[in-house]
């Protein structure tokens, strides 16, 4: 009889040909499978899968470690902020510790906003151009509300003046030419609490001198553009004085006739003027126009300084002829805008153009009454 094999639960099959072995066999006897090449290949799926553990892990930790590294601790309250945009405390409204710039460009993380999910560099402030047109928005909108504060508080003291009539003139148009003022107020505010490039606003230290010498001589120009306009509108026929577009376009009636008043309140007259025609550009030119031009750039849009130009001049015009009820004023705001924005973006947008402009063309407005042939 032939010796036959006998056989355990622990026996196994051949996988390649299903013949039954002892548990300890290296090889099949039948079709000569080799049991080592199974366990290398066990062996090698095991090494493969701790390397892939390991990765994770490596990158868990740098996750932790670059989550860490961002953390920020309040110095007033000791909260522990995460965020990259968060330049203050949101409990304590303390300034928090910078965080540095490389972090900064490198970590995008995506915010919730009451209406969408947006990246963190989308909501992140350029110190340099003006980053969306939200931004823009909000600082127009701010300037804003501060005119139209000092606006009502005119109103009011009108309605409830106990002076004369004269004083309660004069006392209106310093408040008007406040509120004028008041519009380039914010801006600046924006620009010095967040930190930002006051070239942002236009504020540039190229060709100062060149610059400043053209503004004057571009700024009798604009007197004269204004001069010029004025004349025209008054050979124009606008029907009857009495009906609504003769009334819209009538030349409006100063509040103040400053040569009739004595010389210290003319003084501070002279003085609110030009502080209110400067000022206001801080608004105009620093953020309606080169707000426009950049997000217009930012966004690939064609001719962007042109349109900058134009866009600025319709609000400038519009929001005189909004607050003042004037299309005489409308109409000459729209020439003077005009001429204001085709020289800044001539000079690259550098606002020392403008403020020469403006200083000299209150210097001939002021003087005007007083030359014969104007």
């Amino acid at each position: 009889m032939s010796k036959e094999m006998n056989f355990t639960s622990e026996n196994k099959k051949c996988p390649q040909c299903s013949r039954e072995l002892p548990s300890n066999a290296n090889f099949c006897q039948k079709c000569g499978y080799s049991f080592s090449e199974e366990s290398s290949q066990s062996i090698s799926s095991a090494s493969e899968w701790r390397q892939v553990k390991k990765r994770i892990k490596r990158q868990r930790q740098e996750t932790q470690l670059e989550e860490k590294s961002i953390e920020r601790t309040c110095p007033n309250c000791n909260a522990i902020i995460k965020s990259t945009v968060l330049e203050q405390c949101p409990l304590c409204m303390s300034e928090l510790p910078p965080l540095p710039e490389i972090q900064k460009d490198n970590l995008d993380r995506m915010l919730f906003t009451g209406k969408k999910l947006v990246s963190e560099k989308e909501l992140k402030i350029d110190k340099n151009k003006w980053s969306s047109g939200r931004e823009v928005f909000n600082v127009i909108l701010n300037s804003l509300l501060i005119f139209i504060f000092i606006i009502m508080a005119q109103f009011i003291f009108q309605i409830q003046g106990s002076l004369s009539e004269e004083n309660a003139r004069i006392i209106s148009g310093v408040i008007s030419l406040i509120s004028i003022a008041a519009l380039g107020v914010y801006p600046l505010i924006y620009i010095g609490v967040n930190h930002l490039n006051w070239n942002k606003i236009g504020f540039k230290s190229e060709n100062t001198l060149i610059l400043i010498l053209i503004g004057l001589l571009t700024g009798i120009g604009l007197f004269f553009v204004e001069y010029g306009i004025e004349i025209i509108l008054d050979f124009l026929p606008f029907y009857d004085p009495e009906s609504l577009l003769g009334i819209l376009f009538n030349e409006p009636v100063n509040l103040v006739d400053l040569t009739s008043i004595n010389f210290p309140m003319r003084y501070l007259f002279y003085f609110l003027l030009l502080i209110a025609e400067i000022f206001e550009q801080f608004l105009f030119r620093g953020v309606v126009h080169n707000g426009i031009h950049d997000v217009l750039k930012k966004k690939d849009k064609s001719n962007p300084r042109f349109k900058a130009v134009l866009y600025t001049t319709l609000v400038y015009g519009l929001f005189y002829l909004l607050f003042y009820t004037s299309g005489y004023l409308f109409l000459i705001n729209i020439g003077l805008s005009l001429v204001l924005g085709i020289t800044y973006e001539l000079s690259n947008r550098n606002l020392t153009i403008i403020l020469s402009m403006k200083t000299i063309y209150v210097a001939i407005s002021i003087l005007a009454p007083f030359i014969s042939f104007l």
